[in-house]
């Protein structure tokens, strides 16, 4: 799990594609998600009942929830973002479109006319 609350929209869809991959059975992954999990975000999850930790969706929305991530987030740094010395500009492209789409993911935009709508409203 990262350490950037900013990617962890990323792991996550990382982890399902993963999973769907590998045909991994949904009442698995769970438990083959809490040992990635980071020190603080293990700690936040310990609130959870045992119910709510043998389902992703349950300890998804939690974090996402608890780290604050908000659309505003991913579009500061979507603009911010550059590419670092080690960063390969396909890397970069790549992160950039990942901010992009949670950026839009979150302001629940689906086509090019919500698109254009949402860039004119946060101009």
């Amino acid at each position: 799990m990262p350490t950037d609350p900013g990617e962890l929209i990323h792991f996550f869809d990382t982890c399902e594609n993963l999973w769907e991959l590998c045909e991994v059975p949904d009442e698995v992954r769970a438990k083959l998600l809490l040992p990635l999990l980071t020190t603080k975000a293990k700690s936040l999850i310990s609130r959870l009942s045992a119910t709510e930790l043998g389902k992703v969706e349950e300890i998804k929305t939690f974090l996402l929830r608890e780290f604050q991530l908000t659309s505003r987030d991913y579009s500061a740094r979507f603009y911010a973002a550059t590419r670092s010395q080690d960063e390969t500009h396909a890397l970069f492209t790549s992160r950039l479109k990942n901010l992009w789409g949670f950026y839009m993911k979150g302001r629940e935009c689906k086509d090019f006319d919500q698109l254009v709508d949402l860039i004119v409203a946060d101009s």
